[in-house]
């Protein structure tokens, strides 16, 4: 099934737009290709509306909302599977791997990054400052660059997390949903504003997707399709109710909590699921949200950029304006290096 996947891959070559060193899986490069778009669609949320919910149109966009929180677990479970198989036995294989992996998302974080540091210093011209954001540059600390730090402990924590079982799995999802009860407590009921590196980036907040990802692609055979839909559907009303709970007790709560990890779960085994996997048709549409997919680090690095810009030169709350003005720059301009840098140049600095 999956060497079916593959060999359809090689359909959707776009010269210099889709890579053609190695063949690609098309169904998990337009999984990340929904989930960046996703992300995108996150940070242009318009923060106006999470006050209030009072008409037919305010629920759809919060039920909206909801399935968007799914956007980083997606991004962890496909990280998860693809590196399941990894060979890291030997002590050289382990820390090849480290260098190879990290190296690749780290370099891309300190160049983009940059221009957030060099923004930071304008703003702020002082010693302190200019240290603190040195910090931030080197840590993930800027915008929505919380990511890659969470990416790297993943990469880490993958020569022990491929020897768990079933058991381990378990153990891993409580720890998850511990930790965002948690998080839920500390920033809802006792008003804590925690940095988003601080709050968002440690691993044993994400672990669960990570491990999930891992072990599906390890028991590539077990079907969990039921139990996904059920625990999706379970999870989006668990994520409506939970939210208006919090909007009308704390004024905020649209993003991630207990329920939306639910959903996370459920979404990622249906996913997964071999049935669909084997039902996906390629398509136009599918090969450039595919494409998306493919580029998609270097949209989660670029974006912020253009919507930060878009919010001041726009003046408007339109999501949907929004969403679109940014997504379409930030993969014109991505296409447009693609066209005149060499491709291992802007592979290793630029992510993409």
């Amino acid at each position: 099934m999956i060497n079916q996947l593959e060999k359809s891959d090689k359909k959707y070559a776009l010269t210099r737009t889709y890579t053609s060193r190695k063949v690609r899986n098309e169904y998990f490069d337009f999984l990340r290709g929904i989930a960046i778009m996703m992300v995108v669609a996150i940070h242009t949320y318009p923060a106006a509306s999470i006050t209030g919910y009072n008409t037919l149109g305010d629920d759809i966009l919060l039920i909206t909302r909801q399935i968007l929180n799914s956007a980083v677990p997606l991004f962890l479970a496909i990280s998860g599977y693809f590196l399941a198989r990894k060979v890291l036995v030997s002590r050289k294989e382990i820390f090849d791997f480290w260098k190879k992996q990290i190296a690749r998302v780290y370099i891309p974080l300190l160049v983009w990054g940059a221009g957030w540091f060099l923004l930071s210093l304008v703003k702020e011209p002082t010693l302190s400052s200019g240290l603190i954001n040195l910090a931030k540059l080197l840590t993930g600390g800027f915008t929505v660059y919380y990511f890659v730090a969470l990416i790297i402990q993943c990469y880490i924590s993958l020569p022990l997390l491929q020897k768990a079982k079933f058991g381990g799995v378990i153990c891993c999802i409580i720890i998850s949903l511990l930790a965002i009860i948690l998080t839920e407590y500390l920033i809802y009921k006792e008003g804590h504003n925690f940095p988003l590196l601080l709050y968002a980036g440690p691993i044993y907040l994400w672990i669960a997707f990570f491990m999930l990802g891992i072990y599906l692609r390890v028991n590539s055979n077990a079907n969990y399709l039921k139990i996904g839909i059920v625990l999706t559907l379970l999870g989006l009303l668990m994520q409506i109710g939970e939210s208006y709970f919090l909007l009308s007790n704390y004024g905020k709560g649209v993003g991630i909590k207990f329920s939306s990890f639910i959903f996370s779960i459920g979404l990622i085994l249906l996913l997964f699921s071999p049935r669909l996997q084997q039902i996906y048709k390629t398509s136009k549409i599918g090969r450039w949200i595919a494409w998306i997919g493919e580029v998609s680090f270097g949209v989660y690095l670029v974006h912020m950029y253009f919507v930060t810009g878009f919010q001041r030169i726009l003046g408007t709350d339109n999501w949907l304006v929004m969403w679109i003005s940014s997504l379409m720059i930030t993969l014109t301009t991505i296409y447009v290096l693609r066209c005149i840098i060499p491709a291992s140049t802007l592979k290793k600095y630029f992510g993409f």
